[in-house]
């Protein structure tokens, strides 16, 4: 009993020495324990993809004439584009936006700003085309508001041009 006394030595948690592996396992678990919650987030987020792939495919089973359609259709609109001159960077191969759908939607967001409460603020919010960065679609959109405001204040003046 001795001996094993002798041989055993008793640590205090007080200890300093003892303090510092004692920080240092609680920090290694902590690591652990982060890791692991990684992993498996990353897990599930691999898992999800696959899933919204395979659906993709299973939703869309694109034959190789679709593609040839899809990108006939795309030649034939970057051809119209360029012909209006407003040619898009090349590679995108989607309308950019044209003049005549431009000025279709600042009519459309003009004639949705009728009645008192919709007059204060017209609203037009494009949907984002095919190929658009969000930056242009909000560049189209605060073009569209401008329009619509000046559509607006054209109206208002030529009422108060015939009230006299």
């Amino acid at each position: 009993i001795e001996q094993i006394k002798a041989s055993t030595t008793t640590v205090s948690s007080r200890d300093p020495e003892y303090k510092a592996w004692h920080k240092e396992q609680k920090r290694q678990r902590a690591l652990k324990e982060e890791d692991k919650k990684r992993e498996k987030a990353a897990r599930k987020k691999k898992a999800i993809n696959d899933q919204r792939q395979v659906l993709d495919m299973l939703s869309k089973k694109e034959t190789p004439e679709d593609k040839l359609k899809a990108r006939t259709r795309r030649m034939k609109l970057l051809a119209a584009t360029q012909a209006l001159g407003d040619a898009p960077v090349q590679g995108k191969g989607f309308a950019q936006q044209q003049e005549c759908q431009g000025a279709a939607e600042t009519a459309s967001a003009a004639r949705g700003v009728r009645g008192k409460r919709a007059r204060a603020k017209p609203k037009a919010k494009p949907k984002q085309k095919k190929g658009e960065t969000l930056k242009e679609q909000g560049q189209r959109r605060q073009q569209n508001l401008k329009n619509a405001r000046e559509i607006i204040q054209m109206r208002k003046n030529e009422k108060r041009e015939k009230r006299g």
